[in-house]
């Protein structure tokens, strides 16, 4: 009997195994007449990924199968029914977010200004979160269909959604990085935080708190500063006076080594690439 399935028409073996994945499960041996049985219902699609003695690791298409194969040992690295998908690196993708903050907060003004390696930085992050969490969606016995693509990675929250669509699943993870994205904006604003600043370690904009670090660099550097002894510790209370695309006026309090607290006022100036800080104090 010859059978036209998926392919050129080749003669067709009904005895040959197959297999099939459905939800990240495997789903046979089946025979040949029980494939097309399935295709025809619609239980199979022509993008579902089928596996015969014969394909070796690759698991194809339906469309691109041929239902037809000499005898071969078991199908290699085939999922286990039921395998559960590690969600370890989509959770790091939707505490991202606060991950960014505490960093920035940590390196201060070290990145200011480097927009070009800083978005870089982001995205290379991201593409190292999608790589691994491709491996343990395949992992799983999903199908790389099931894999958002690269370019999700640049809308990070976009990545989470397109995820949930492929895999079937809710997208709780989507509205839980939304939820965090939207706290620690309130958390920086109301730690006088610039927080898309923050989160991007610059990107080229002004910044009171990217500048904080450098502020206090430049306190230490004046000569009536070190004439009186005194060593700026710590820089807080950072706020924002003024504001232009090409100025910004802030105002802080340093602490010295000593516990006395000086207050300061500073002006971050932009001049084409360049960034320049003139700083004021009190003592």
């Amino acid at each position: 009997m010859v059978e036209r399935v998926c392919g050129q028409g080749l003669d067709m073996s009904e005895t040959i195994e197959w297999y099939y994945t459905l939800n990240g499960t495997r789903i046979g041996p089946i025979d040949a007449h029980t494939m097309r049985s399935q295709r025809a219902a619609g239980a199979i699609t022509d993008d579902t990924f089928c596996w015969r003695q014969g394909f070796g690791a690759d698991w194809r298409p339906y469309r691109n199968t041929e239902l037809f194969a000499a005898p071969e040992s078991q199908p290699a690295s085939i999922p286990l029914q039921g395998a559960r998908l590690n969600d370890l690196y989509a959770w790091l993708f939707v505490i991202s977010p606060v991950a960014f903050y505490l960093l920035s907060l940590a390196v201060g003004g070290a990145t200011s200004g480097n927009s070009g390696i800083n978005t870089g930085l982001s995205i290379g992050v991201y593409a190292g979160l999608r790589a691994a969490d491709k491996a343990e969606i395949l992992k799983s016995g999903r199908t790389p269909a099931q894999v958002p693509g690269f370019g999700w990675v640049l809308l990070s929250p976009g990545y989470l959604w397109r995820r949930a669509t492929l895999l079937g699943e809710s997208r709780n993870k989507f509205w839980i990085m939304i939820a965090v994205f939207i706290a620690t904006v309130a958390v920086a604003v109301g730690t006088n935080g610039d927080f898309l600043d923050a989160l991007h370690g610059g990107n080229g904009q002004l910044s009171c708190r990217a500048g904080q670090a450098d502020a206090l660099r430049i306190f230490n550097t004046i000569d009536a500063v070190k004439k009186a002894g005194i060593e700026g510790a710590s820089i807080a209370d950072v706020t924002e006076t003024t504001s232009t695309p090409e100025k910004r006026s802030c105002h802080a309090v340093i602490t010295a080594k000593d516990a006395k607290q000086y207050p300061v006022d500073f002006q971050i100036t932009k001049s084409g690439s360049d960034t320049m800080i003139a700083i004021q104090a009190k003592l």
